[in-house]
């Protein structure tokens, strides 16, 4: 990942210096557009020579549209850096304010842009030595004709005579724009970013195993590979990084990354180890550090875990006291999924301790908050449970009505 992120950081880099090519295209999904804008305010931090701008927002209707919000944007941001410049430089010049032919209907996509390309150049000392960067990066795309619409635009913009000294930056999500823009008799050049599962393994063991790397990077690469090999059964080696993720944050003395790689280690111990109480003392290790670094959401996900190895080993007052931490933590941090996930468990834990009413409050408390949630999944487990509790009880009214409840959970969800 760490790896990526840098090839990607060189590349914007290498496009905004170089001579040759207008326009680079770069692939990427919704999910991958924020690293990409992350990467490039990176390059505009480590560079004093060129102007960037970057334009992130939606584009959910029309290019029209979203090059009007481009242009308040542009204005809002020449109106904020006046402000500032007047309050730490007041003998300075101001910058022009954007020009109210930007916002003017009747001229077209590339009239506008070349008005702003024109307007932002006059912003460099000179355009022999100096670039302008303008960064087209919706954050989502719903219309990709419209899209194409924007791009065709941008492309005029930075292909015109006198324009050598401005670069392009688009994404595109798919592979939709290439054959768009040869048409067009584009010059550009594609980076893929790659954020497929099979990617980001792959990054993150390279991280790990990365001795150029700073350890704390490594060690954090390597708990993610860990929890990666715990997830796909590969028990043995997330049991080996755990061993070594815990005895790094022993000896660095980072109780709170200690409690996750020792929580990591007791879920990968509970699938091959016999010894439950080995793997209670476990993750009760895993609370005692989440105490001492105050790591509540972690703490949650402990306590979550640690219930069903109580109640596999009868320890049904214990299951029952840990459920309702977890209940209270999940409550105060506002996670309703797992409030609705402790309070469930905790009434498993009142009805082993032959306390089926108290169990049954706590069953409908959690099918309450996941319909008030809309974490409707969450929920499923409390009613299937309050359905049992019906039918052994010969409540057929009641028992049908939560029946009804389930059946009305989309299959989607379960």
């Amino acid at each position: 990942m760490r790896e990526m992120l840098e090839d990607l950081r060189e590349t914007l880099a290498e496009f905004a210096e170089q001579p040759d090519w207008p326009m680079l295209v770069v692939r990427a999904n919704d999910m991958a557009s924020g690293l990409v804008l992350q990467q490039l305010e990176a390059v505009e931090a480590s560079n004093d020579r060129d102007l960037f701008f970057r334009f992130p927002h939606p584009l959910d209707t029309t290019a029209d549209d979203w090059t009007v919000k481009a242009m308040v944007s542009l204005k809002l941001e020449v109106e904020r850096s006046n402000r500032v410049l007047a309050k730490t430089n007041p003998d300075a010049e101001p910058l022009a304010p954007t020009p109210t032919s930007l916002l003017d209907a009747r001229l077209t996509l590339a009239e506008r842009w070349r008005l702003a390309a024109q307007y932002m150049s006059e912003m460099l000392p000179n355009t022999a030595h100096h670039r302008l960067v303008l960064a087209a990066i919706p954050n989502q795309i719903g219309d990709p004709v419209e899209h194409a619409k924007l791009v065709g635009a941008l492309m005029m913009v930075s292909h015109e005579t006198g324009a050598s000294h401005v670069r392009v930056i688009v994404r595109d999500p798919g592979s939709e724009l290439d054959p768009h823009l040869r048409r067009l008799g584009a010059r550009f050049l594609t980076y893929d970013v790659d954020l497929s599962a099979a990617a980001l393994i792959d990054g993150l063991v390279r991280d790990a195993g990365n001795p150029a790397t700073e350890p704390a990077q490594r060690m954090k690469a390597l708990l993610q590979v860990a929890f990666l090999d715990h997830a796909h059964n590969r028990t043995q080696q997330a049991l080996e990084k755990f061993g070594r993720l815990c005895t790094y944050y022993l000896i660095e003395k980072l109780p709170g990354m200690h409690a996750v790689a020792l929580y990591g280690a007791a879920l990968a111990m509970n699938r091959v180890v016999q010894d439950k109480v080995m793997v209670r003392e476990r993750f009760q290790s895993a609370i005692a550090l989440c105490i001492e670094a105050k790591a509540y959401p972690v703490m949650l996900e402990v306590l979550i875990a640690i219930v069903p190895v109580c109640m596999g080993l009868k320890e049904f007052e214990a299951a029952q006291s840990y459920a309702d931490t977890a209940a209270k933590i999940a409550k105060g941090c506002f996670h309703a999924g797992r409030y609705v996930d402790a309070l469930a468990l905790r009434g498993d834990a009142e009805l082993a301790l032959k306390q089926p009413a108290q169990a049954r409050a706590s069953w409908e408390l959690a099918a309450e908050t996941s319909e008030k949630a809309q974490c409707l999944a969450a929920g499923r487990p409390a009613l299937e449970r309050l359905a049992a509790l019906f039918r052994e009880a010969r409540m057929r009214p009641e028992e049908r009505a939560v029946e009804t409840k389930i059946s009305s959970i989309p299959k989607e969800l379960s």
